[in-house]
């Protein structure tokens, strides 16, 4: 291996030592030229602190082990013929191994892409041809979904990062067949700004998904801006527990940690992430607003026992917390003051895949609940007549791959990306997110209503429900498909001494939302699904967004029929009936 020297100091705070936190001033992310070269500078400088690790602590990587399982594979990757501007992918979990395989493939030049581990094999495959990937890691729980895939794509090289499969190439003899005589250091040296680093597939809720391409200027101005906007505490404690296929995840508990030599903890599965927060004591932390509501219930049930604010935060593991995010859907207000009031540092944030991550940042010594907060350094932002917000910066996407005319559509010839997203800007900057321009629902009487504020009174009147999705375009008055949070209605029915009326606890709960709903917005008649809409199903993109059309076209006899009269309605309209 060779020694890792790096580029020049980053920081112009002094090395501390090892376990020590201190907050970092200056960091000039925008004068590195690569990702990689930030990387190699803080493996350098902290070569005996923990980079990343399980939660049982059974695998465990300094940032000296890093940078070096880092170049091994990345030399057994050029011996693959991987190189500048090629594509490695990954269908991996969250786990300790993804971040040297990723950051082993930054290195050689080329562009790493994550799928969801919940994409069926055709999507997967697609994605593999569209992407043109010549690598996919796996690891042995997702290896027969890797070689399902590969069945339309059979150029595609699998590399099974845990042990030995027929058909694929184990980690270990990659590494093996590196080569000594490969300029591992001059490769990663000649990286500048300009080089793709990061492919990530947009959620497609209303069509095929798109490639995004993001470069190294795209990762560091990110990281830039989140610096500035919230600081780093240098050695910072954070969990990684959504898929590394979600940019904010992978910006966040990824590209963010490398300057801040942060402490990655991996969750052992997206169920497990409560434990594992509640082990780890994060100092930062992003979640979908979703998990904050949950937790919100089991709050108010000890505050009403009598427990302190301090100790529900240290019992959840949120007493350390810097800067908590949520983001990723809309979240309302009084959840966010509720946090707040409690003592964790709660700010919602805004952005898009396009956009390179996060737009828009609240800051925790100047938030302003109910908006997204201000703009993040380098990021203009403003509205159209019709109040859609465009945005522009040296961060955002270079465009979408191989589709230039879908590229045109979203960038227009200033540089300003339309992001769809309806919006307003205060006078102090602090940006409100309204709707998305395509799915606003205009009443058959010319109402024009927001669907995802509606959902979200509903989704906030009973944990129970886990998600909903309002329709009402052109129509007479709105309805509701309603599909029960699969947790919380195991939890019910434990602990109830009678058969549970699902039907009933929503109708009553409907019948909440819409006493906080304008008479035009509420909700007249619902239908309640028994499938959950889990990440990746047919009804909710990977990250938690709802495909409408989907919804409408599958539930569509249903939907019909409340129409006609039939399915449930709210208990306050059931009582005067």
């Amino acid at each position: 291996m060779t020694t890792h020297t790096g580029a020049a100091p980053i920081s112009s705070s002094s090395p501390v030592e090892t376990g020590r936190l201190e907050e970092i001033g200056d960091l000039d992310l925008l004068a590195q030229p690569s990702v990689c070269a930030v990387f190699q500078d803080t493996a350098a400088r902290f070569p005996d602190w923990i980079a990343v690790r399980t939660l049982d602590g059974g695998t465990s990587l300094t940032w000296a082990a890093y940078a070096e399982q880092v170049e091994a594979i990345a030399r057994g990757l050029a011996a693959m013929g991987i190189g500048r501007g090629d594509t490695v992918a990954y269908l991996l979990g969250n786990r300790p191994e993804f971040f040297p395989a990723d950051l082993a493939a930054l290195h050689l030049g080329a562009a790493t892409l994550s799928v969801y581990q919940t994409l069926p094999a055709k999507d997967i495959a697609w994605a593999m041809q569209d992407s043109e990937a010549a690598v996919l890691f796996t690891e042995m729980s997702y290896v027969s979904l890797a070689l399902a895939a590969r069945e339309e794509c059979p150029d595609l090289q699998i590399i099974l990062i845990d042990g030995e499969h027929p058909g694929t190439l184990s980690l270990r003899k990659v590494i093996a067949a590196g080569s000594a005589d490969f300029d591992f250091e001059g490769r990663w040296r000649s990286l500048t700004q300009d080089d793709l680093a990061l492919l990530i597939y947009t959620s497609g809720t209303t069509s095929t998904p798109k490639c995004v391409e993001l470069t190294h200027r795209g990762l560091l101005g990110n990281a830039y801006g989140l610096h500035e906007a919230i600081g780093t505490l240098r050695g910072a404690r954070v969990v990684s527990c959504f898929p590394y296929a979600h940019l904010a995840e992978r910006m966040l508990s990824h590209y963010r940690a490398i300057p801040g030599a942060f402490e990655v903890v991996c969750a052992p599965s997206p169920r497990e992430i409560v434990e594992t927060v509640q082990a780890v004591h994060p100092h930062y932390f992003f979640s979908p607003p979703r998990l904050f509501d949950k937790l919100r219930g089991v709050a108010k049930t000890m505050l009403a026992d009598g427990t302190t604010a301090a100790d529900i935060l240290e019992r959840f593991g949120f007493d350390q917390v810097r800067v908590a995010i949520a983001g990723g859907a809309p979240i309302p207000p009084a959840l966010v003051q509720f946090w707040i009031d409690l003592g964790l540092p709660l700010v919602e944030g805004w952005g898009q895949t396009e956009g390179g991550a996060l737009g828009a940042l609240g800051r925790p010594s100047d938030s302003k609940v109910g908006t997204c907060g201000k703009a993040l350094p380098g990021v203009e932002l403003r509205l159209t007549e019709e109040g859609e917000i465009l945005m522009r910066s040296p961060f955002t996407m270079r465009g979408y791959r191989n589709q230039p005319e879908k590229t045109a559509e979203v960038i227009d010839a200033e540089g300003w990306i339309h992001t769809g997203d309806i919006g307003r800007i205060d006078d102090e900057g602090n940006v409100t997110i309204v709707d998305r321009m395509k799915e606003i629902i205009i009443s058959a009487g010319g109402k024009n209503m927001s669907p995802s504020r509606i959902e979200s009174k509903l989704t906030q009147a009973h944990p129970l429900i886990g998600s909903a999705c309002v329709v009402g375009n052109n129509r007479p008055y709105n309805v509701a498909v309603i599909a029960p949070d699969p947790d919380i209605r195991s939890q019910l029915s434990q602990s109830s001494n009678s058969d549970l009326d699902i039907s009933a606890i929503i109708a009553a709960a409907v019948a909440r939302a819409n006493n906080e709903l304008a008479r035009v917005e509420q909700i007249k008649r619902f239908v309640v699904v028994d499938t959950p809409w889990v990440p990746g199903s047919d009804e909710v993109t990977p990250t938690l967004k709802l495909r409408r059309r989907v919804i409408e076209s599958k539930y569509a006899t249903d939907i019909e029929l409340l129409y006609a009269g039939g399915g449930l309605v709210p208990a306050d309209l059931r009582q005067t009936s």
